[in-house]
């Protein structure tokens, strides 16, 4: 239910499972289920109530031993943080999920913590530190063969690049995301990139050469508001 957005309908649900794993004492199905119910009102804007679930769940999932819970929740309370703006504890959070992320060697959710890390240093203007966390969360996605993720990286990168004046390291981000994109036909990512080729473009031809093949793509797939800002 959660995957397809069917939050109402899912939070019944979610009750009824924890209080079958509270009645059967089944500590690792309270915190799976726990942390479900906070996604859920995170979904809905209740960042409190989220909060006060993860710690919950934090609890029980340091009480049963479960590391790799552990540093999932975590990530989720740094997300809460982050959320609010509260980005220096939202950092701590990351920091403490990646210590266990690294000593399980869980690579995935390493990469995940290094992409929210990079997005809290890019809010408080620090582009380098999130260029350092993007590049490592780029190199996990690229030896787990999670391409679709990494070109959304290299379209990243292309972007903290080019704010800090990187013109050439800038484009070649873009070409690499480019080259995945295609590959793989993610139109979405493709119109984007062309789109960011376009702002880093010199010449105006070739920009505006970029911008027809992002519209092109994104009138093709529907995205009207894509269309629209690129437009402005």
């Amino acid at each position: 239910m959660l995957e397809h957005g069917q939050w109402p309908q899912a939070e019944p649900v979610l009750l009824r499972t924890l209080a079958k794993a509270e009645k059967e004492g089944n500590h690792k199905e309270q915190t799976k289920t726990i942390i479900l119910l906070a996604e859920l009102c995170q979904n809905r804007g209740d960042l409190p109530e989220s909060h006060g679930l993860l710690q919950q769940a934090l609890g029980l999932a340091e009480q049963i031993g479960n590391r790799r819970l552990q540093g999932e929740i975590f990530s989720r309370i740094g997300s809460t943080y982050s959320l609010q703006s509260q980005y220096p504890q939202a950092i701590a959070h990351y920091q403490k999920a990646l210590e266990i992320g690294e000593a399980l060697e869980n690579e995935q959710g390493l990469a995940a913590t290094y992409a929210n890390l990079s997005a809290v240093y890019s809010e408080q203007g620090d582009i380098d530190r999130a260029i350092e966390m993007h590049e490592k969360g780029l190199a996990l996605f690229l030896k787990l063969g999670d391409e679709h993720r990494a070109a959304q990286f290299y379209n990243n990168l292309g972007n903290f690049y080019k704010e800090q004046g990187y013109l050439d390291q800038a484009v070649e981000m873009l070409h690499k995301g480019l080259k995945i994109s295609e590959r793989l036909s993610l139109d979405a990512t493709s119109a984007a990139l062309y789109g960011n080729l376009g702002n880093i473009c010199g010449e105006p031809n070739q920009a505006i050469r970029m911008y027809k093949k992002s519209l092109e793509i994104m009138q093709r797939i529907g995205d009207q508001p894509g269309v629209a800002r690129r437009w402005v």
